[in-house]
């Protein structure tokens, strides 16, 4: 296994934010051996994501730095915007996975690469940037691409990939807030590799929408199939033909996940693949009519890939709503070494604060008065550090490092 922990990943962020009903949309999607030779597929998919919008955005079948740039680049962060960042591109042996976020709201604090015989599996933690209660929300992504083709070898090997990532959740003891996505190449849910996920290892996980059977030519999971979208050899980069009939790409849950036990809970209903309206059984997606988006999203969700992505949403649960304030004079902060200062210029009587160490606990607690200044001493660790400042229903997060 390789590991790559970067600081620079750390978002510092220090101004002042809004809480409340504020969801956090996940998304995955196979984008077909990207940039292939069709690099201008990511104009593309520029069209999709503004129709998603997705928080977190992690893909498949990515081939190159060239392809993650190309999706920074043309994208996402585009019209004037420059909010969504990536984790570090680490080249396997087949095609990669890569985990694209936006900074203002989720900041990465660890990854790592999971080997298997055919594709790695990718591991990312992240962190919502606000804190309330003296805790933040923390997911645990994992970016799965299991063997293709239907065949019991084909199953096996799946099976195996699996066992390599449960054996890592049990060896690390990850159990809270996990979603593990990507292209799984499942034709049923009688596959042993589907078992394994669902109740392998110390963890089971969920499928949010509970839609277990034979998925493969079912008229049945019509409206859940998520491959193929082209409904003949079309010549696009590759890719599979035949119209939708597949329900190879998923995002698995832990238990925590649907019962909001862990600041994060999935919102009812939330889950689809893009673009599927039930409509398009063994046709293209863009056959007309698709009866739930326009048909220039239709084209370009035909266009950028034969498998449709799949997105979720959770909500931040346990949080308070706060009124915003777009003060940013009303105390000054500043921190050198073990030493911080903060001065209350509000015309607040009392300005509270508390410091809180990366994995959500409680370091110190204090207040500062109208009009004076307090300076704290630490003996702290190096690392990353929040400082959660509130004044009356106004809450600010600063971070800080310590050397």
């Amino acid at each position: 296994m390789t590991k790559a922990i970067s600081l620079s990943f750390f978002f510092l962020f220090s101004h002042l934010i809004i809480l409340g009903q504020n969801n956090t949309k996940i998304m995955c999607y196979n984008i077909l051996n990207f940039p292939g030779n069709t690099p201008e597929r990511a104009d593309t998919l520029k069209k999709i994501i503004d129709y998603t919008a997705p928080d977190i955005f992690v893909v498949n079948e990515l081939i190159s730095q060239q392809g993650a740039d190309l999706i920074l680049d043309n994208a996402l962060n585009t019209n004037g915007t420059n909010e969504y960042v990536s984790a570090n591109f680490l080249n396997g042996n087949d095609s990669d996975n890569l985990l694209f976020y936006k900074s203002n709201k989720l900041t990465l604090h660890y990854q790592e690469q999971i080997t298997t015989n055919l594709r790695d599996i990718s591991y990312y933690r992240l962190y919502l940037n606000n804190l309330i209660n003296s805790d933040t929300a923390w997911f645990n992504l994992f970016s799965c691409h299991l063997k293709a083709s239907n065949g019991i070898t084909e199953e096996q090997l799946r099976y195996e990939e699996v066992q390599i990532l449960k054996t890592y959740l049990d060896d690390n003891a990850i159990s809270n807030n996990i979603f593990v996505m990507g292209d799984f190449n499942f034709y049923s849910n009688f596959e042993d590799g589907y078992y394994e996920i669902t109740t392998g290892g110390n963890t089971p996980l969920y499928d949010p929408i509970n839609q277990e059977g034979l998925w493969h030519i079912n008229y049945n999971f019509k409206n859940i199939h998520t491959q193929s979208t082209r409904g003949s050899s079309t010549g696009l980069g590759g890719g599979a033909s035949g119209g939708l009939d597949d329900r190879f790409d998923f995002i698995f849950v832990s238990q925590d996940v649907l019962d909001g036990s862990n600041n994060i809970k999935y919102v009812e209903d939330s889950y689809h693949a893009v673009g599927q309206d039930g409509e398009h059984y063994n046709v293209a997606i863009n056959e007309s009519p698709n009866t739930i988006v326009s048909e220039e999203l239709s084209s370009a969700l035909f266009y950028m890939s034969d498998h449709l992505p799949v997105i979720l949403e959770v909500e931040n649960a346990n949080y308070s709503t706060i009124t915003p304030n777009e003060n940013h004079f009303l105390y000054r902060f500043t921190n050198r070494k073990n030493e911080i200062t903060i001065e209350n210029n509000s015309s607040f009587t009392s300005l509270n604060y508390s410091i809180i160490s990366v994995d959500g606990k409680l370091i110190h607690k204090g207040v500062s008065n109208h009009k004076t200044t307090v300076k704290t001493f630490f003996n702290l660790t190096s690392g990353l550090y929040f400082c959660k400042i509130q004044l009356g229903n106004t809450i600010s997060n600063k971070t800080f490092f310590v050397d």
